[in-house]
């Protein structure tokens, strides 16, 4: 604000600069004018000078005559005398001129020396405020480039950490990629294994049925045919008859021995935190060689015997990791 000021002022000076030189140059101009107006003044004085010499001469030479004119006229206007007031009166006024335009230029010189002088210790002072703020720019200038070589330093290291932070991001999304690959392998193997469950589960379940059937049918049979065997219908813990004993030599509903028509099972041990536990059931089988022989009389020897085997995996609280069925068929001639 005040270095516009300071413009403003400077500019209204050199305006009232150049209108004193425009004076200035009037002024010279109206001497110019007036020192030509001598010089013909003069030169018509000295005009005037010569053409009275020249009649005071030629007065002279008609007077050396003999001749006496006297004449009563009245007295003639001295020249002399005008051109003398005129150039008095010429003198004065240019004197006059010159001391007024004088006095108004030493006026005006003074108030523009007064003003340059101000003006003088205001630019001094605007020029020690140029400096200090120089000196500021400078202070700034290098403030600023250490701030962007900070910037650039940050920068760089943020790169750098984004770079680094990119290939540790990369590497997790790698191994987030290969979990979910894995993820989906385990999740399609255990629906598969739910899906051998369940057929396993359905098979475990028809069989029992069956078996039940069978059971029911065998013992239907024996409690029909009882007393006409040797072995007996409920035949004792070696017995072979038809509703055979756990460890007998297999009758018809054997638990362990060749199978009946109604397979038995007999339950695998347990090992660590699962075991297997396996289930075997007949068809159609025929009486163990173990049994008495008469048994064999009631069966055709033409048949087939179907064995199914069923192994599961069980943990110590009875749950059911995986199970497995084994299907083995005998013909007996």
């Amino acid at each position: 604000m005040k270095y516009e000021n300071e413009v403003t002022l400077r500019q209204s000076v050199e305006a009232d600069i150049n209108g004193l030189h425009r004076v200035l140059d009037e002024l010279t101009l109206t001497k110019a004018d007036l020192e030509m107006q001598i010089e013909s003044l003069t030169e018509e004085l000295q005009y005037l000078k010569k053409n009275h010499e020249e009649e005071m001469r030629d007065l002279q030479n008609v007077s050396t005559g003999d001749v006496n004119v006297e004449m009563n006229a009245a007295p003639g206007v001295d020249l002399t005398e005008l051109l003398n007031n005129m150039r008095s009166q010429y003198e004065q006024l240019a004197e006059k001129n010159r001391k007024d335009a004088e006095a108004w230029f030493n006026e005006k010189s003074k108030e523009l020396t007064t003003e340059i002088h101000n003006n003088i210790e205001q630019m001094s002072s605007h020029k020690s405020e140029i400096t200090e703020l120089r000196r500021t720019v400078q202070g700034l200038e290098i403030e600023l480039q250490s701030q962007l070589a900070l910037k650039q330093s940050l920068e760089a290291s943020l790169a750098e950490t984004e770079g680094r932070y990119c290939v540790q991001l990369s590497q997790i999304q790698g191994q987030i990629t290969s979990l979910k690959e894995q993820l989906q392998q385990i999740r399609a193997e255990t629906e598969c294994q739910n899906a051998e469950y369940q057929q396993l589960l359905d098979i475990k379940i028809r069989l029992e049925n069956e078996i039940q059937t069978y059971r029911s049918l065998l013992e239907g049979e024996g409690s029909s045919r009882g007393g006409s065997y040797g072995g007996g219908c409920g035949g004792g813990s070696s017995g072979g008859g038809y509703g055979g004993g756990s460890s007998g030599g297999g009758g018809h509903g054997g638990s362990s021995g060749g199978g009946g028509f109604g397979g038995g099972s007999s339950g695998g041990g347990q090992s660590g935190s699962g075991g297997f536990k396996s289930s075997s059931s007949g068809s159609a089988g025929e009486v163990s060689s173990k049994g008495p022989r008469s048994a064999e009389n009631l069966w055709d020897t033409n048949k087939t015997r179907v064995i199914k085997t069923i192994i599961e995996e069980v943990t110590p609280d009875g749950s059911v990791l995986s199970s497995m069925v084994e299907s083995e068929t005998k013909k007996h001639y």
